[in-house]
């Protein structure tokens, strides 16, 4: 089939008379061919319009990845997508640039316009059959679109309209990935922006010369907790002070320095300028918030990166803790495992991590799980959507609690309404940022916004991650137990840390008799540690408990299998630990089966904060934990709790997260073969067993069991407990009157 009678064939309507006209790569119609059908519908006054604009986020990295004979299929592919999915409303689709289309579509109404680009965002290609260099590979990729309605009176060229449409389209490539603008002809906005554009192009030869002349100067925005109001940060803004224009827009400057590469001096000297804000403030005695700093992603592929910063850092003399960098989700995105090499080397240096416009690219929320970063900033598009919406609203809260279940901080950007306050209030936002509490402001007036805010709260960035204290566990016992460096397993605890030991049958208080204790049972011995889980469980700020299951190897008086439970509080002078305890594990001779783990190093979720808001209020006691990793507990709500007699800080900190401590020594056998059994089965049937409570009485349960994915999607069982003794209890009492 021609290229001609597959267009016509599509549905969409074709120039009368028109032979040629086609691209030769995706067979749409070329430039010429829209030109002359919007010159046609220009000339049917009183009949509406519309054109889109479509154009492929950072098409030359699909060029470097994939090379350019993929480069090619792509657009023909997308160019066919792009067809397919206007073919309801588009008159003509066609390719007026490298990775650029353009549609003509009936009517002006933006409902349906915003129906018919909503597709066009974030699309899956598989590319197949589109010839013999190119093999058959699935891509994903992100757009951009711009709109503009014609109103069927206005006096304009086909050149004219193409020109409002693209400008339109760049407007949207400058909101980030995934992002579409609309106007109309005769809107202001398009004067606007058109002005921004002429403007850059004149300033962009006067941009080297104005970094040197050091015209570009930091703005905060100030960064507060929604709860109270109080200021707990900013987000350090780049603005250009004109000798004789005044203070420039950063649409029209960011442009130009991002296509000359400029933008790395920019960003740094942006960097340098919170720090030396830090350090006077610092030397006059005056509050001090955390600051974020925006860096492209140029930064993010230069080894020295990490190193720069902490030269500056060290120069000015100012805590790293105070200053975050971001970076877009779209970076992460692209060069996945430089980013991630390079945000290492940052936390390394003391500095935090946050991805910016989380939610705007083709990334998952199960992505977040493998990102080593400290905080989110959830884009501000998604709280411009109607959040009454039932859909809209649980978008925005999946990504907020999933965030928070990751130990991750969550900002919530672009919030101008108090509706929007209420709202990020309600999912529990860490921190909301927007013009609704302040605009970007010099120093000098954030200077006075912060004295005045004198009792703000500093900003949290999750004090101990829970990488953090994972990676803490395991320095902490390859001190005490493989390499066997005491000094710097002190350095690792509190001098009164408590320590109980049930390989050697011992309880040891302060640091010179857990040194003691060790140096004796440790020497000699040859061990390594093989981790099977290590679960955080977040009791406040900055005191975590962490509990887990290894293997000791190496020795054969010392092997086997251990569960351990430590309480760590973050300081100053980093992670401290205040307590362990240690207990060895008698299997009672069954075995795993295919419940046995299949990889080591396996970590846990804190299912807490999302499963709180359904379990936390219910009568009966909830216990989830995980077969797999040998009974190790992932959630517990408060009814469970009170029926064993702990406070959440007493169970995580005296017991760990271990469901086998608890159980009746008697039952233990009988609750895994009956678990196992269901499981297997599919089957669930009611049973009681006993717990040990923490005053060592024998507490009876009725105990209901069923299997499901926990919230990281492995397979977990939850247990439903009624205390036997207490529903007793009352059936006496009703009995009695």
């Amino acid at each position: 089939m021609s290229r001609r009678k597959s267009f016509e064939s599509s549905g969409c309507v074709q120039i009368e008379g028109e032979e040629d006209g086609y691209d030769a790569l995706t067979g749409l119609p070329d430039r010429t061919s829209l030109e002359r059908r919007i010159e046609q519908r220009l000339a049917q006054k009183g009949r509406p319009f519309s054109l889109i604009a479509v154009d492929i986020d950072n098409f030359r990295s699909y060029n470097d990845a994939y090379g350019y004979a993929v480069g090619d299929a792509i657009i023909a592919r997308f160019g066919r997508y792009l067809q397919a999915s206007l073919s309801s409303g588009a008159e003509m689709v066609g390719r007026v640039g490298s990775e650029e289309y353009l549609a003509v579509v009936d009517g002006a109404d933006r409902d349906v316009l915003d129906s018919l680009t909503s597709d066009l965002l974030t699309v899956r290609l598989t590319i197949d059959g589109e010839g013999p260099s190119v093999e058959s590979t699935s891509v994903s990729l992100t757009a951009g679109a711009g709109v503009v309605s014609w109103d069927g009176e206005a006096a304009l060229t086909p050149a004219a309209l193409i020109h409002q449409a693209e400008v339109a389209l760049r407007k949207a490539k400058q909101l980030g990935r995934s992002r579409r603008y609309a106007f109309e002809t005769d809107d202001a906005e398009f004067a606007r922006l058109r002005e921004d554009m002429r403007l850059s192009m004149e300033l962009s030869v006067e941009i080297g010369d104005a970094l040197e002349r050091g015209e570009f100067e930091a703005f905060f925005q100030p960064l507060f907790r929604p709860s109270n109001g109080r200021i707990v940060g900013a987000e350090a803004l780049a603005r250009w002070r004109h000798p004789s224009r005044g203070l420039v827009s950063p649409a029209v400057f960011i442009p130009p320095l991002e296509r000359s590469g400029a933008i790395v001096d920019l960003d740094l000297a942006i960097f340098e300028q919170c720090c030396r804000f830090l350090r006077d403030r610092l030397d006059k005695g005056a509050v001090i918030v955390p600051l974020n700093c925006n860096f492209s992603r140029l930064h993010f592929l230069d080894d020295s990166f990490a190193d720069a910063l902490k030269g500056i850092v060290d120069r000015y003399a100012v805590p790293p803790s105070y200053l975050c960098a971001e970076i877009t989700e779209s970076a992460f995105v692209e060069d996945f495992d430089t980013v991630i090499g390079q945000v290492k080397r940052l936390h390394e240096h003391g500095f935090s991590v946050a991805m910016d416009d989380f939610g705007s690219g083709y990334s998952s929320l199960g992505m977040l799980q493998n990102l080593p970063i400290d905080e989110v900033k959830i884009d501000q598009l998604f709280f411009q959507r109607d959040l009454s919406d039932f859909r809209n609203a649980t978008v925005v809260y999946s990504m907020a609690n999933i965030a928070k279940v990751l130990g991750l901080v969550v900002v919530c950007e672009g919030i101008e309404t108090a509706e929007q306050v209420e709202f990020v209030k309600g999912i529990g936002c860490d921190i909301a940022q927007g013009f609704f509490f302040s605009r970007p402001v010099d120093e000098a007036s954030f200077g006075k916004l912060l004295e005045r805010a004198r009792a703000h709260e500093p900003l949290t960035r999750s004090p101990l991650r829970k990488e953090d204290a994972r990676s803490f566990i395991v320095r902490l016992f390859d001190h005490a137990f493989v390499r066997q460096d005491l000094d710097a397993f002190a350095d690792c605890c509190f001098d009164d840390v408590q320590w109980q030991d049930r390989f050697e049958e011992g309880c040891f208080s302060g640091i010179d008799a857990v040194r003691a204790h060790l140096e004796r049972a440790m020497s000699g011995r040859e061990l390594s540690i093989a981790y099977k889980a290590i679960t955080v469980n977040e009791l406040s700020g900055d005191l975590v408990a962490v509990s887990g299951e290894a293997v000791f190897t190496g020795d054969v008086d010392y092997q086997g299998v251990f569960y351990f439970g430590a309480s760590c509080l973050a300081t100053d002078a980093g992670v401290l630990l205040t307590k362990m305890k240690i207990d060895r594990v008698n299997r009672s001779g069954h075995s795993h089966r295919s419940l046995q783990m299949a990889a080591m190093d396996m970590e846990r979720l804190d299912e807490g904060p999302a499963l709180d808001q359904f379990y936390g209020v219910v009568p009966v006691g909830i216990i989830r934990y995980d077969l797999s990793g040998d009974m190790l507990i992932t959630y517990m709500n408060q009814a469970m709790f009170d029926i064993l007699g702990y406070t959440k800080e007493q169970f995580y900190g005296e017991v760990g997260a271990n469901l086998r401590m608890i159980v009746h020594p008697d039952d233990l056998d009988y609750l895994y073969k009956k678990s196992v059994e269901m499981i297997e089965t599919g089957e669930s049937e009611p049973f009681s067993y006993r717990f040990i409570r923490r005053d060592g009485s024998v507490a009876r349960v009725l105990y209901r069991q069923c299997n499901l994915p926990g919230i990281d999607g492995r397979p977990v069982t939850q247990g439903m407990y009624i205390d036997l003794d207490e529903a007793e209890r009352y059936l006496t009492e009703d009995e009695g009157e």
